[in-house]
């Protein structure tokens, strides 16, 4: 029966959904209800002392005075400097898309029953992109929740773009992971290998920000940290080019998953 996986997803992670949902939420909530403690000019005038390589990685760029701003405050402060942990999500609910089912030997047991091998990648894949767009709205319930709280006057329609718009870069993530796990035979080397390429990603955006001309350039294009902007959404509205590519890099990589999980030998 098609849709069996996909619901037997949800409720077997429904729970770590509320877990990560409600600690990112948590972490919203204290970044809006911490805005009126700020003098924000006084912030701007403070940060721009930094040296650059610190501005770019707490995600800071040029227009500082985007700080200026209570929905600044709050899209640098959270959503530019906690990517890493965002980035966390999508790499544990990648991993058990396949991988940990198969190193403990459960894959082999769903494989003999009467399921199409890719309807576990298919199903999978789907349910965690829902569970992903569920954190998000948990992290915007929690942002809301500060912002009522502290009585801050904010777009909270602004806000909802910045939250939502985070999702195709998590699904990415959520994508690569799934291709690593299908790709090695260790789950430790597969986390390994996706780690790896979320702290380089990390590492180049953050070079990017602090160099100038073409290197700057190719370092921002092989970054897919450089795909979500919170920033520039704020001040401009989402980039529709980059949500397509994330969106379209992401179902590169999910395919990639299907097309090597069906060529798995269990047994090996």
């Amino acid at each position: 029966m098609t849709g069996v996986l996909f619901f037997n997803t949800l409720r077997g992670n429904w729970l770590q959904t509320v877990y990560w949902g409600a600690g990112l939420g948590l972490m919203a909530l204290f970044t809006a209800a911490s805005v009126p403690f700020f003098d924000s000019m006084k912030l701007v005038e403070l940060i721009q002392g930094l040296p650059p390589i610190l501005l770019a990685a707490a995600g800071y760029d040029a227009d500082l005075q985007i700080l200026a701003t209570p929905e600044g405050l709050i899209t640098i402060g959270f959503f530019g400097e906690l990517m890493l942990i965002f980035v966390a999500c999508p790499i544990v609910l990648g991993m058990r898309i396949s991988a940990n089912d198969e190193e403990d030997g459960v894959m082999e047991v769903i494989l003999s029953l009467p399921l199409s091998r890719w309807r576990v990648i298919v199903e999978r894949f789907l349910a965690f992109c829902l569970i992903l767009a569920g954190v998000s709205a948990l992290v915007y319930a929690g942002l809301w929740l500060g912002v009522a709280l502290a009585g801050v006057e904010l777009d909270m329609a602004r806000m909802a773009t910045v939250v939502f718009n985070v999702v195709p870069v998590l699904v990415f993530v959520l994508a690569f992971t799934a291709l690593m796990a299908t790709l090695f035979r260790r789950r430790q080397r597969a986390l390994a290998v996706t780690v790896v390429f979320v702290v380089a990603s990390f590492m180049l955006d953050v070079l990017a920000g602090v160099t100038d001309g073409g290197l700057s350039q190719s370092m921002h294009a092989i970054s897919f940290f450089s795909y979500y902007d919170p920033a520039g959404i704020l001040q401009h509205g989402p980039d529709q080019g980059k949500t397509f590519l994330t969106g379209a890099l992401a179902l590169l990589l999910a395919l990639g998953s299907l097309w090597a999980f069906q060529r798995r030998d269990m047994g090996l």
